[in-house]
Parts: structure tokens; sequence; C-alpha cells
């Protein structure tokens, strides 16, 4: 419980992150859940979220928030949970993928109209549209048009593996700069 009691620095300031947490927390969720006025809002920001933010970095010891996600707090699991854990969200995010909408919004359209046109006619053109939209897209679109047919499935399949492989490659970045238990 000593860890709920902030305890204050010389300065009179308090030293204990989970003083700030909660400050952070009671402003998060004034703004968040009520009704108030935008005045109101500023104030609880800049009070309760800006103010506190600047006392933080002044009075917490540097020694704690430097190493803060480095430090190991849980026991490392085995490789099949994570495997596990890595087939689950790959099931969940090509589950029902064609429920997701009815039908295609406009810029969906639009890219597969572009695919179609490269799987039938390459021009290797390196921008597409008014927008002047680099290809890259549409080239992986055509493929994947190529190897899987021309349908509303494989439409979706592309980004969905492509926010698969981003997550992927976000995980593998922070446990690259943060401790394993973060």
């Amino acid at each position: 419980m000593k860890a709920l009691n902030p305890s204050l620095s010389s300065a009179g300031a308090p030293s204990s992150p989970w003083f700030f947490f909660f400050i952070f927390l009671t402003a998060l969720a004034l703004i968040s859940y009520f009704p108030l006025a935008p005045a109101a809002q500023a104030g609880i920001g800049f009070f309760g979220l800006l103010l506190p933010f600047v006392l933080a970095l002044r009075y917490l010891p540097p020694s704690e928030t430097a190493v803060l996600l480095r430090k190991e707090f849980l026991p490392a699991l085995p490789p099949w949970v994570w495997v596990l854990a890595g087939a689950m969200a790959l099931a969940a995010r090509f589950y029902g993928l064609t429920s997701l909408s009815g039908w295609p919004l406009t810029d969906e359209g639009w890219h597969g109209f572009f695919g179609l046109h490269l799987l039938k006619h390459w021009d290797g053109s390196l921008f597409y549209s008014i927008g002047r939209v680099p290809a890259g897209y549409f080239w992986a679109l055509a493929a994947c048009f190529r190897l899987f047919g021309v349908s509303l499935e494989s439409l979706w399949l592309l980004p969905a593996a492509l926010s698969f492989g981003a997550f992927l490659w976000l995980a593998l970045a922070v446990r690259k700069v943060s401790g394993r238990s973060f």
C-alpha cells in the first residue's frame, strides 16, 4: 500500500507515479464520459493532463522513468503460447472477411478497378488516378487477383494481410525497444 500513498519530494511535489496516474485517470474520465462545456474541457485538459505531465517529468526520479518499459514483471511464456496467440489473432482477423460490409466502399472500388485493370493490361505506370496514387498497392492487388481470382474475398484479403503484417512488425519493434514483459 506504500505505492498508493504518494511520498513527497524535497520540493513538496509528489514523487509517486501512482499519484500522477490517478490524476490522469480522473481527467480523462471527466473529459470522455461527461458532457462538459468546451471551456471546462480545456481547463481539465490543462490542469488535469498537461500540468501534471510537466510536473511528472520534473519530479519523478529519472532512474525509474528511464527504464520503466524495460522492467521485467512477468515470467517468460513458452513458445507454444505465442504460436497459439498468433494463430488465434490470425483466425480472428480473417474470419468473416467478407461480412464486414455488403459492398466495397468507393476507395475499395477504385482500388479493385485499378487492380483489375493491371491484371488485364499491365502498363507499368507508377501513379494512378487523378490524385496520383503510387502504384505499389495496385500492383500487389493485381498479384492477389492473379493468385486468388477476382472476388470480394481477394479484394479484402490484401488489406487484411497487410494489417496483420503491420501488427507483427509493430510487435517486433516494441519488443526491440522495451522489455519482454511490456
